[in-house]
């Protein structure tokens, strides 16, 4: 695999993000750019074919990893809005692909040749290494039990989609994109009606695999399913579970793997994050994708209650702010609304640069005329609670990465649970995978969610608290002159700016 040519870090995406939306000042809000991220450059599952070497003339990839299932039934349940984003007026061929990068999750697991340079030393080698059934042909699925890879795998496959930060850890982004995307429409989907409109389209050619009597009672039971879809959920953490339950379940039972750690090629110049020893293959939940779960649990939860209060909150700022010391100013937000009532008649005319306190979505999207906001939405909105899905208890001064202990201790664990129970069942369906009784799944289901706060809690533990991290992020401002060494090779004099 060809590595970038750019550190994978948080300042990273920033930039890139920035640039859009510095480019787009009145018409792109965060609605927008977190929906357009996540339809137009994230694709999940992108594997590399074997046995062919990368040309000029030849991108050896295709989407056939485990993830590609549920990132399809994303795009739906985060559905796209009108309007479009033309990132390639805004980003060069580089950094559209270095975006798409960071937002896309994916394993490559085969050997790739250079694992005895580049794999730490103390990992050995991967004995007996179990693949979800997914990614067997059909032979190998109605032949046998077994789980086996068509060739070696890397004893430290290559986590994608992800960036590396000092104090929060490796963060997946694509998880909070999608996340923010989700919480800024939010949606509960009954699953009979998400079957029914799914059916028409059909686009698996895995059903006929499965056998008529199974098909037909899953359908049933799905067509009577008066259970409904979070989609705020489904965009992080019960997405994740339910690839674990619906991939190792039948295998392992309730003894689920939960949670997985890398380690990157360079803390100074990461470019390259290695998952660790005795993976046998579960990569269904990494460590990076339990830590943006969390993080994507709170913003999708507590976002929209700030974009309703403060007009032009930007993506970018949401991000900087949740991965720093001084957190997001969750208080003087709040504070926004009762400073206009107070200061200001209904009808006194606006003063110039009092964009916290006088921009409201709810007076921008009910005003007269034609407005670029109405083009782009096409009809009137609401900022009250949205029907159908219930509110969330998410701990008021939480207000940055540093406090995901208390976030995830808010999580309500039986609703998670439901939560996964329902996704899975839509998941398997849609994969074509053999049947599984209800009662089985759901204790598969229950048992995923079980791991993953016993798990988490011990992962989130070992990360910087608030008390280490502190409130402050300033940082001095140096002009430097550099002197380059021409005998030095690129990659050694980037590592050494960087």
């Amino acid at each position: 695999m060809t590595l970038p040519s750019v550190g994978f870090n948080q300042q990273l995406l920033l930039e890139l993000i920035r640039k859009v939306e510095r480019l787009n000042p009145t018409t792109l809000d965060m609605r927008m750019l977190s929906v357009e991220l996540m339809h137009r450059l994230r694709i999940d599952g992108i594997e590399k074919a074997p046995g062919l070497q990368e040309t000029e003339l030849l991108t050896p990839y295709s989407t056939r990893g485990i993830m590609v299932p549920k990132y399809k039934l994303l795009l739906q349940f985060v559905s796209n809005i009108p309007g479009s984003v033309e990132f390639e007026r805004f980003l060069s061929p580089l950094e559209i692909c270095l975006l798409h990068r960071l937002l896309s999750s994916s394993v490559e697991p085969y050997q790739r040749g250079d694992e005895r340079t580049v794999c730490p030393g103390t990992l050995g080698e991967v004995r007996n290494p179990q693949a979800p059934w997914v990614t067997r042909n059909k032979s190998q699925r109605n032949q046998t039990s077994s789980t086996t890879f068509d060739r070696p795998i890397s004893r430290c496959p290559l986590e994608l989609g992800t960036y590396r930060s000092d104090r929060y850890g490796s963060i997946a982004p694509g998880v909070l994109v999608t996340s923010i995307a989700a919480g800024l429409q939010p949606q509960n989907v009954r699953i009979s009606d998400f079957i029914s409109a799914y059916k028409k389209k059909n686009p698996y050619e895995n059903l006929e695999t499965m056998e008529r009597v199974d098909t037909k009672r899953q359908l049933e039971k799905l067509f009577s399913s008066m259970e409904a879809i979070d989609n705020t959920y489904v965009a992080g953490l019960a997405g994740d579970l339910a690839e674990v339950c619906l991939y190792q379940g039948p295998y392992l039972g309730t003894d689920l793997r939960v949670g997985l750690a890398g380690s990157w090629n360079d803390t100074f110049f990461p470019r390259a994050r290695h998952l660790a020893a005795g993976h046998e293959g579960r990569w269904e939940m990494t460590d990076s994708e339990i830590l943006s779960g969390i993080d994507g649990y709170f913003l999708a939860q507590k976002v929209p209650d700030f974009v309703s209060k403060v007009r032009r909150l930007r993506l970018s700022q949401v991000l900087d702010m949740y991965y720093s010391g001084r957190g997001i100013p969750i208080v003087a937000i709040e504070n926004v609304r009762d400073r206009k009532l107070h200061n200001s008649p209904l009808k006194a005319k606006r003063p110039k640069n009092t964009e916290l306190q006088e921009d409201s979505l709810n007076e921008l999207f009910n005003a007269a005329g034609k407005t670029n906001f109405r083009k782009i939405f096409g009809e009137e909105r609401d900022h009250g609670p949205v029907v159908g899905v219930a509110e969330q208890s998410v701990p008021e001064d939480a207000n940055r990465a540093c406090f995901r202990s208390r976030i995830l201790q808010s999580i309500d664990r039986d609703r998670l649970k439901q939560e996964t129970f329902n996704f899975v069942q839509v998941l398997q369906y849609t994969t074509g995978s053999v049947v599984v009784e209800d009662s089985l799944m759901r204790r598969n289901c229950d048992a995923a969610v079980d791991r993953f706060f016993s798990y988490a809690t011990t992962l989130v533990g070992a990360l910087s608290d608030c008390s280490t991290i502190g409130n402050s992020d300033t940082k001095p401002n140096v002009d430097l002159i550099l002197v380059i060494d021409g005998s030095r090779s690129v990659y050694e004099n980037q590592r050494m700016i960087l």
